[in-house]
């Protein structure tokens, strides 16, 4: 809901601290404990305009090219 209402968030699940929050022109949801920086991780930034759109398990800024699919349960 976070993302859909654009609310700041943060959980830890599985080790990993859940981070929703602003960044650029959107939102972006993190695994890394952080918003808006380029770590090693999970992070996607579905409506940012630029390259740094996030990444998988790499590089987050100027990533390679991948297909992320978010899928809530």
């Amino acid at each position: 809901m976070a993302l859909r209402t654009s609310t700041n968030y943060k959980a830890v699940s599985n080790g990993f601290t859940w981070v929703v929050g602003a960044c650029g022109n959107g939102m972006e949801l993190s695994a890394a404990g952080t918003t808006c920086e380029c770590p090693i991780g999970y992070i996607l930034r579905p409506c940012v305009l630029n390259q740094n759109w996030g990444g998988i398990d790499g590089a987050t800024c100027t990533a390679p090219s991948q297909s992320i699919t978010l899928t809530f349960e």
